[in-house]
């Protein structure tokens, strides 16, 4: 039994006796693939493709910084309790100088929501008098008027009376009819004014009730004001209670390390 080497192989190949055509490859050869031949048009194409991706990619610039490692662990050992306290204490009085600048911005909104409230309900209290100012003259007009008729219809009375003694009962009657009508009409006169005088003051009553729904916003933007800025206030404890803290745990460490040495 023998065993000559291929060379187009990279392991032990074997041959069985009587059969030299093909030899055996023995268990973990590898056998590379056939070489691939390119006629000369895939040469060009391929020749083409791999200048035109290279040239998209441009080259790195010389004056690139190289990258620096940083060695976390000493970064971190280098950090001290004064460093972290003190880190703690600017967080926290951050916290409190925020608060404090959002409390006095609530402040500010609650003070001009206030005031807008104030104007708005003394706009609608004088919507209330300019609405009954109308409704004033409005039934001033119309009493004017009827009192006008009535005069009108007694003074037809007494002359549709005389006229009547004189023995003229048709004349009486058309005298007593003018001066009904003219009294009618007197009366019409006012119920119309007094309609319009009533419009008026219903539109003044229109806008006392927008006035007074103003108002109303106005004081709900206080109370939002005033719930804000004792969120702020909490706030603002908690911080100087956790500030507290924070310096009385570092006392009492101090101390008892002071006694352990």
């Amino acid at each position: 039994m023998s065993m000559p080497i291929n060379p187009s192989q990279t392991g032990p190949v074997y041959t069985p006796p009587g059969d030299t055509s093909q030899p055996i490859v023995q268990k973990g050869s590898v056998t590379p693939p056939p070489a691939i031949v390119l006629g000369e048009a895939e040469r060009i194409k391929m020749a083409t493709f791999t200048t035109g991706f290279q040239s998209e990619v441009p080259p790195p610039a010389s004056d690139t910084p190289p990258y620096q490692s940083v060695n976390l662990d000493s970064t971190l050992a280098g950090i001290g309790e004064k460093e972290v306290m003190t880190d703690m204490y600017a967080v926290m009085a951050l916290f409190q100088k925020m608060a404090q600048e959002q409390r006095n911005s609530a402040r500010e909104v609650r003070g001009s929501e206030m005031q807008a409230q104030v104007n708005s309900l003394k706009n609608a209290a004088q919507e209330i008098k300019d609405a009954a100012y109308d409704r004033y003259v409005g039934a001033m007009i119309e009493g004017g008027m009827q009192i006008g008729g009535g005069l009108l219809n007694m003074a037809g009375g007494v002359k549709a009376g005389k006229v009547a003694a004189g023995g003229d009962q048709a004349g009486a009657t058309a005298i007593s009819g003018k001066y009904s009508g003219a009294a009618g009409v007197l009366t019409g006169i006012g119920t119309m004014a007094k309609a319009s005088q009533d419009l008026k003051a219903a539109d003044h009553d229109a806008s006392k009730a927008r006035y007074e729904a103003d108002a109303k916003v106005h004081e709900s933007g206080v109370q939002q004001a005033n719930d804000l800025m004792q969120q702020m206030m909490d706030v603002i404890r908690d911080v100087r209670d956790k500030l507290g803290s924070i310096e009385q745990s570092r006392i009492e460490t101090s101390r008892g390390m002071a006694r352990n040495i």
